[in-house]
């Protein structure tokens, strides 16, 4: 589902998940993910 890039920590979305998500799509996902990561670190503390 994710390829490797030549960027280390970096990923491509498959392109075959490209065509099921719209942009607007991933950008909702990613915020949602960086939400959990920052209240994931905020109860860490």
């Amino acid at each position: 589902m994710l390829l490797s890039t030549a960027e280390p920590e970096r990923f491509e979305i498959s392109p075959v998940l490209a065509l099921i998500f719209d942009a607007d799509q991933v950008a909702t996902v990613r915020e949602a993910i960086d939400r959990l990561l920052d209240e994931q670190q905020e109860g860490s503390r």
